[in-house]
């Protein structure tokens, strides 16, 4: 008489697989809870399973603030939140951007106060780390972005902290990376 197939115990499964074949733990982020399983169950995102073979969801562990498991499964761990981001709650499948204007350099933050202003000289759109603002430009109070220098004043590299006056006798158009010198019959006793 022909063997009959095999029913795979809890914590196992044929992975996909039809005829006599062997059962196989489930691997980490997987689940079985029913006997016969095809393929083994995930554990939703936001949770991960390092071990093998777990017969039920419970298994699946929360990831902890400053981290995430955006997928299905959580490929058996969590991942820190990135640089610009933070996560203050457990089972989290993705982390939340820092404010515009604002970031935070390392990973696994927990709380946007640890996002912190840029410093002069660069902007951040939310979500990002910060960014120099190029020649001619400079941050604006809230690093969200950065306006021209206004005529009369320049910012010679990219991330320049603040517009610079140009020296008497010079001038120079918005936006301006340098100051040029007044024509012939012409003349700026002030700076900038």
């Amino acid at each position: 008489s022909p063997y009959p197939c095999p029913v795979c115990d809890l914590g196992e499964s044929t992975n996909g697989e039809t005829g006599n074949v062997n059962c196989t733990l489930c691997g980490p982020g997987r689940y079985a809870d029913e006997q016969g399983l095809a393929w083994c169950k995930l554990c939703e995102p936001g949770a991960y399973f390092n071990g093998t073979g777990a017969a039920n969801s419970s298994v699946c562990t929360e990831c902890q603030m400053g981290s995430y498991a955006p997928d299905p499964g959580g490929f058996g761990l969590c991942l820190p939140c990135g640089v610009a981001t933070f996560m203050s709650s457990t089972g989290a499948a993705e982390c939340t951007g820092c404010p515009a204007g604002k970031s935070v350099d390392y990973e696994g933050a927990i709380s946007t106060d640890e996002c912190s202003l840029c410093p002069a000289g660069k902007f951040a759109p939310e979500g990002s780390v910060c960014q120099e603002c190029g020649a001619g430009q400079t941050s604006s109070e809230d690093r969200i972005s950065c306006p021209p220098c206004q005529p009369g004043t320049f910012a010679p590299v990219p991330g320049t902290p603040q517009c610079l006056g140009c020296d008497p006798g010079y001038s120079s158009g918005e936006l301006a990376s340098e100051c040029s010198s007044c024509s012939s019959g012409l003349f700026s006793s002030d700076p900038g």
